[in-house]
C-alpha cells in the first residue's frame, strides 16, 4: 500500500512539473522589469545591503505581492512556499514554525527560531515567539534565514524570521493611505481590517485594526483576534524612527490531539474523555492571550560611511490556559534593547565593512498551576517566579574585492534562570557558561549571474522557558543547550536572454548535540537532552517570469518552485533503555515540494495555483507510527477595479485544499495515548473585498 501511495505521489510530482513547464515553454518578447521578483529583492540580514541573489547565505524573502496570493487569514499558506520551512496549525491562531526541521522540541509555538519585527527583538530572553499576535494583513515582508545565524543574532539553531511593517510611501500632492478589508469564507471565517495612514512633515503616523475570528472546523476550535497598533514614523535628514504599539487581545479553544482511529471516525470531533480525562470540551481548553507590546527602531547616519543604530522593547503579556489536566496563569513581563554601530568603505573595486553589537533581553514571570473543573480555577498546584537573561555581543567584518568577498563574524552568549517557588522559597538557577559562535563565508561570483558561496558557522539553543520549566511543574535545571557546527555550500544566479529564469540552490550539513527532545507522561509533558541528530539535506527554489507584449489574453506569467530534501537521522540517540540509532528524525518529512504558478491576464485579473506535496512524517521516535504523504491545492482568482474612477478596489475568491485530503497539519509527536493528529480543515472557501486609498 505504500509503495502505490509513493508511486501516485511521484505521478503528482511529475506532471504538475511537466504542465507549468508545456505553459512556460514560449520565447520571451519582452525586457521590462518585473516587480518583485528575485534579483530586485534587497535583504537586511547579517548587514548584506545587497540583492537577494548577491547575498551568500540561504534566506529567502516573501513580498508582499507574494503575501497577497495565497490565503488572506494567514502567514502559513506563504510561508510554507518557501524550501525547509514548515509553518504548521494545530487549530486556528495555535502556529508553529520550523527552518530546516527544528520543530523536534516545539510541541507549540515558535522555539529555536529568532524573530525580530521592524529590527526589533520579537522574541523574549525566555525563547518564546508569539507569532499568532501579528497579523499577516499589516506586514510588507518577511525575511527568512536558514540555518544558525548566532555570530550576530544569537540563540538559535534553526534561524531567523523579520518581519516588516512598511510606512506607505507619500507623493507630493497626497496627504493620507487608507486600505479596508472584509473577507470570510468557510467554518464562520471572518477577516476586517482598516488601515489609515497621514504625512505632515517629516513625520507620518498610522493606526491599523483588525478582527479575525471562527468557528473552527473542529469542535472545541473557535477563535477570535482584536488588534489594535499605532505605527509612527519620523525622518528628518540624518535620522530615522519608527516606533510600533500593538494591543492584541487572542482567544482560541485547543481540541487536542486524535487517535488514527478517532481521526478516521470523525476528524471534527475534539479530543474526546478518557477513563482517566474528562474531554477538551468539558475542560474548556483554550489560550487566552492579552498583549500590549511596544517597541521603537532609531537609526543615524553619523556620516556617509558610518551609521548607528539601536532598538528598545517592553511588552506585556497575561495568559489563562485552562487545559486538560490543569488551569494555567501566566504574566510575562519582557525588556529588550539591541544597538549596533555599522562602519563601511569604498575604494575602487574593493569594499570593507565592520559591524559591532550588542543585544539584552530579560523576562519576568509569574506561573500559577490551578486545577481545571470544567474550565474554572480550582486548587492551587504550583506558584513560581522565574526571571530568564538573555545577551549577546557581537562583532562582524566584511571584505569584498572584484568577484571574491568574505564575511567572518562571532559572537559570545549567555543565558541564564533565576526560579523560585512559592511560598516556601525553593530556588534554583541555570546559569549556563558563555558560548563563542563564529561565522566565515566565502563568496565568488564566477559572472554576473552566478553566485557561489561556502559557510560555516556554529549555532547554538538554550532550552526554552517552556522547556526548563514545563506543564509538569518541575524545574529542570540540569538542561544543556544545543549546539552544533552547519556546513553549507549554495549556488544561486539568472539564466536566459533575459535573466527571466532564476535559481537558488543549497546543501548543508548540521550535527546536532545535545538535542532537546519532548517526552510524555499520562497528559503532562517534559523535555531531555538525547544525544546526537544529523541535519543534512538540500533545498532548490526556481522562479521563471515572462511578460507578453502582444498577447490579447496574458500580461505575465509567473511560476515558482521549492523543494526540500531533510533525509535527518538520530545519531548517538538514546532514551533510556531506547536505542534509536539510524531512525528518521521524529515531526520532519523527507521530501516536500511546492510549486505555484501565477497568470496576469488582460482587463487586471489574476489566476494563482498553488501545490503542496509533504512526504510521510514519522511521529515516534521509534519510527513505529508515521502521518500519512498529503497533496494540498489552493485556487485563488483576483479582480482589480477603479471604483468612481478614484478608488483601487480588489476582489478575490478562492478554495483551499481543493482535493479534499484528510491530513494533520501540526502533529503531536511521541504523544501520549497514540494522540497524534490535529485534523485540519477539509475544501473550504474563501471570499473578499479590498479598497484602498490611493
Amino acid at each position: 500500500m505504500k509503495s502505490l501511495v509513493r508511486v501516485h505521489s511521484k505521478i503528482w510530482f511529475y506532471r504538475f512539473w511537466g504542465i507549468a513547464a508545456i505553459l512556460l515553454g514560449n520565447n520571451v518578447v519582452d525586457g521590462q522589469l518585473l516587480t518583485d521578483s528575485l534579483c530586485e529583492v534587497q535583504v537586511q540580514a547579517f548587514a548584506y545591503q545587497q540583492g537577494l541573489l548577491q547575498t551568500p547565505a540561504a534566506i529567502a524573502k516573501i513580498t508582499q505581492q507574494q503575501l497577497n496570493n495565497t490565503h488572506p487569514l494567514g502567514l502559513l499558506p506563504a510561508v510554507n512556499m518557501v524550501a525547509g520551512v514548515k509553518m504548521e496549525e494545530r487549530s486556528p491562531n495555535s502556529y508553529r514554525l520550523s527552518i530546516r526541521g527544528s520543530s523536534l522540541r516545539s510541541p507549540f509555538g515558535v522555539r529555536n527560531v529568532k524573530v525580530y519585527w521592524n529590527d526589533i527583538p520579537f522574541s523574549d530572553a525566555g525563547g518564546n515567539t508569539y507569532l499568532n499576535l501579528l497579523d499577516a494583513s499589516h506586514l510588507s515582508a518577511v525575511e527568512i534565514v536558514k540555518g544558525p545565524a548566532a555570530s550576530m543574532y544569537g540563540a538559535g539553531t534553526g534561524g531567523v524570521v523579520f518581519f516588516t511593517t512598511a510606512l506607505p510611501n507619500f507623493t507630493a500632492n497626497e496627504k493620507y493611505h487608507i486600505k479596508a478589508t472584509i473577507g470570510g469564507g468557510s467554518f464562520g471565517n471572518l477577516q476586517q481590517s482598516l488601515q489609515w495612514y497621514q504625512k505632515t512633515g517629516h513625520r507620518t503616523w498610522g493606526i491599523l485594526q483588525s478582527l479575525h475570528q471562527s468557528n473552527g472546523y473542529r469542535q472545541q476550535s473557535a477563535s477570535q483576534k482584536q488588534n489594535l497598533q499605532l505605527h509612527l514614523g519620523y525622518q528628518k535628514e540624518r535620522h530615522q524612527l519608527q516606533t510600533i504599539c500593538l494591543f492584541s487581545h487572542l482567544y482560541y479553544q485547543t481540541p487536542g490531539g486524535l487517535t488514527y482511529a478517532q481521526m478516521m471516525q470523525q476528524p471534527q470531533q475534539a479530543r474526546p474523555a478518557t477513563v482517566v480525562f474528562p474531554s477538551a470540551q468539558t475542560q474548556k481548553a483554550a489560550i487566552d492571550n492579552l498583549t500590549l507590546w511596544t517597541g521603537t527602531a532609531y537609526s543615524y547616519n553619523i556620516s556617509k560611511v558610518s551609521k548607528w543604530s539601536t532598538s528598545i522593547v517592553l511588552n506585556n503579556t497575561a495568559i489563562n490556559n485552562p487545559f486538560i489536566t490543569n488551569y494555567e496563569k501566566r504574566n510575562e513581563w519582557n525588556v529588550g534593547v539591541r544597538t549596533q554601530l555599522l562602519l563601511h568603505h569604498y575604494q575602487g573595486k574593493s569594499a570593507y565593512q565592520l559591524v559591532f553589537g550588542a543585544e539584552y533581553l530579560n523576562n519576568w514571570s509569574r506561573i500559577q498551576n490551578y486545577g481545571n473543573k470544567a474550565g474554572n480555577a480550582d486548587t492551587l498546584q504550583f506558584n513560581d517566579k522565574v526571571k530568564a537573561v538573555q545577551n549577546s555581543v557581537f562583532v562582524q567584518a566584511q571584505w569584498q574585492k572584484g568577484s571574491w568577498q568574505m564575511q567572518a563574524g562571532v559572537s559570545y552568549n549567555q543565558q541564564g534562570y533565576n526560579y523560585r517557588r512559592l511560598p516556601n522559597q525553593t530556588t534554583a538557577s541555570t546559569n549556563q557558561a558563555g558560548v563563542v559562535a563564529p561565522r566565515v563565508v566565502f563568496a565568488y561570483q564566477a559572472n554576473k549571474a552566478m553566485h557561489l558561496y561556502l559557510l560555516c558557522a556554529k549555532g547554538y539553543s538554550p532550552p526554552s522557558l517552556a522547556e526548563v520549566r514545563p506543564s509538569d511543574g518541575n524545574f529542570y535545571a540540569d538542561l544543556q543547550p544545543e549546539n552544533g557546527w552547519n556546513t553549507e555550500l549554495g549556488i544561486k544566479g539568472q539564466l536566459g536572454k533575459t535573466n527571466q529564469w532564476l535559481y537558488d540552490v543549497s546543501l548543508y550539513y548540521l550535527m546536532l548535540n545535545q538535542a532537546i527532545v519532548r517526552r510524555n507522561y499520562t497528559a503532562s509533558e517534559y523535555f531531555v537532552n538525547a544525544g546526537k541528530i544529523r541535519q543534512s539535506g538540500m533545498e532548490i527554489a526556481v522562479e521563471y517570469r515572462k511578460m507578453y507584449r502582444n498577447s490579447r489574453v496574458l500580461k505575465q506569467v509567473i511560476w515558482t518552485n521549492s523543494a526540500a530534501f531533510q533525509p535527518y537521522r538520530f545519531v548517538a540517540y538514546q532514551i533510556r533503555a531506547n536505542n534509536y540509532n539510524g531512525n528518521a528524525v521524529t515531526g520532519i518529512p523527507t521530501y516536500t515540494n511546492n510549486t505555484t504558478l501565477q497568470l496576469h491576464t488582460k482587463g487586471q485579473w489574476q489566476y494563482s495555483i498553488a501545490y503542496n506535496y509533504t512526504s510521510e512524517i514519522p511521529l515516534t521516535d521509534a519510527n513505529d507510527y508515521t502521518a500519512s504523504n498529503y497533496h494540498l491545492v489552493q485556487l485563488k482568482i483576483n479582480k482589480k477595479w477603479l471604483l468612481l474612477n478614484k478608488y483601487n478596489c480588489q476582489g478575490y475568491l478562492g478554495v483551499d485544499n481543493l482535493l479534499n485530503q484528510l491530513y494533520s497539519l501540526g502533529n503531536d509527536i511521541n504523544a501520549a495515548g497514540l494522540r497524534f493528529y490535529n485534523p485540519a480543515p477539509k475544501r473550504n472557501f474563501f471570499a473578499g473585498i479590498v479598497w484602498q486609498i490611493p
